[in-house]
């Protein structure tokens, strides 16, 4: 089966953005995980990548939050390296606001690439809130690995 073959009908895109949508930090609906074991991880990484490049254009809508979620949930390392790039470009408050909440993404995809974003958004954020934001989210990483970050 090709690649194309395999590939979801479109609507089961629409049911599976809801689930993610569906999906919180802790509670992530089953559907999801059904999904990432039928697919490849690069392939979910590509298509939350596309879902973030939809809510980049659409202005970043509050309603679409999630996005953030499922970046973490099924981002690799090309989606830190990507989302540390654009995290980079935001600049005042509102992207201020959004630079932090994307923090969590590092996080979540946990391996050492997306940690070294978080890291150096520790450093190069644009704001001092950022930078701030990250050294906390280090912290918090290392203390769950029984580590110090200082």
């Amino acid at each position: 089966m090709s690649e194309a073959d395999a590939a979801l009908p479109e609507s089961a895109v629409a049911i599976f953005c809801t689930m993610l949508a569906m999906s919180e930090p802790g509670s992530v609906h089953a559907g999801v995980d059904e999904v990432a074991r039928l697919a490849t991880r690069a392939s979910l990484s590509e298509f939350v990548w596309g879902l973030c490049t939809a809510w980049q254009r659409a202005g970043y809508p509050a309603n679409s939050q999630w996005v953030v979620h499922a970046l973490g949930l099924l981002g690799d390392d090309r989606v830190a390296l990507a989302l540390g790039q654009l995290i980079l470009t935001w600049s005042g408050t509102y992207g201020s606001a959004r630079a932090v909440a994307c923090l969590d993404v590092f996080a979540a995809i946990g391996t050492s690439r997306s940690l070294e974003q978080l890291d150096r958004m520790s450093y190069d954020g644009r704001s001092p809130r950022v930078r701030r934001a990250a050294l906390e989210k280090l912290s918090a990483v290392d203390a769950g690995h029984g580590m110090s970050y200082w």
